[in-house]
């Protein structure tokens, strides 16, 4: 896989919170087994997610939909979500995912994070 190329024109919908400090981990069942990444950066409609190494995971990744746990500070958040880009660097993974199915409820920990973070951004 090549890098991806940069798009001059912004197409996301929702502004993107970067999830470095803290990171939080994710994890989804790919090919029988249980893969764990991490969170790079969430929006209200997706995430962008990061694994190393990923070897023969990542065939799996490109069109897949996926049951995804966030294990957040606030505890764990479940979701389905679809691959919508993937991208090699070096050794590591970028791959965006957009949410297909996600609890609305106010207390979701994804929701809490969502919002804290919005406002933090503003």
């Amino acid at each position: 896989m090549s890098e991806q190329k940069i798009s001059k024109q912004e197409r996301r919908r929702h502004l993107r919170l970067n999830c470095d400090k803290p990171p939080f981990e994710v994890s989804f069942k790919c090919n029988g087994g249980n893969i764990s990444a991490f969170v790079e950066n969430i929006s209200a409609s997706g995430a962008k997610l990061r694994i190393s190494q990923a070897g023969d995971h990542i065939p799996f990744l490109i069109q897949g939909e996926f049951n995804y746990t966030f294990y957040t500070s606030l505890g764990p958040a479940e979701c389905r979500a679809r691959t919508v880009w993937v991208q090699r660097k070096g050794i590591e993974y970028f791959w965006g995912i957009e949410f297909i199915k996600m609890d609305n409820k106010d207390n979701n920990p994804l929701n809490v994070i969502i919002r804290d973070l919005s406002k933090q951004a503003m």
